[in-house]
């Protein structure tokens, strides 16, 4: 009974050693990885403060600055994620490599639909006709209703 006690405590304090060690080998990994995410928390405010700096100097629509803001969001995040991740010793390369095929293929999946996102952000962009403003449309003469990402009502009165 003495000898199993005795033995379960060295299997404990083996553990214990070998934790300790792993610990401080991976302390200074972990201390890195939490001053770059810091760093890309601070990064990722400087520039979205300075996109939205750009967007208060031009004329453009509240949608579209919505829209550009929540994806250079997406993408500094993921970009963070990416480098937090490398950091830590985590093979990120079939993970973008993964994501870039998930792209490729969500974007054939969906290229009409991205079609008419594309040219809902390009009628919101350069503005060829806003809101209450006619467009003949067919041979027919209509007004513009209001205006979203990837659509423009024209009003049938």
């Amino acid at each position: 009974m003495v000898n199993d006690i005795t033995g379960h405590v060295t299997a404990i304090t083996q553990l214990k050693d070998e934790f300790v060690a792993k610990a401080i080998d991976y302390a200074p990994k972990l201390i890195i990885t939490i001053i770059l995410f810091i760093v890309g928390l601070f990064l990722i405010k400087i520039i979205k403060k300075a996109v939205s700096k750009f967007f208060k100097k031009i004329d453009v629509e509240k949608a579209l600055k919505t829209f550009i803001d929540n994806s250079i969001s997406i993408v500094l995040w993921a970009l963070l994620l990416v480098i937090i991740l490398a950091n830590l010793g985590v093979n990120v390369s079939g993970l973008i490599a993964g994501l870039g095929i998930m792209g490729f293929i969500v974007g054939f999946a969906l290229k009409d639909t991205l079609g008419n996102l594309a040219s809902g952000l390009f009628i919101l962009f350069y503005k060829p006709f806003k809101v209450g403003d006619t467009v003949s449309v067919g041979g027919a003469q209509r007004r513009c209703g209001r205006s979203r990402h990837s659509s423009l009502h024209i009003a049938c009165s």
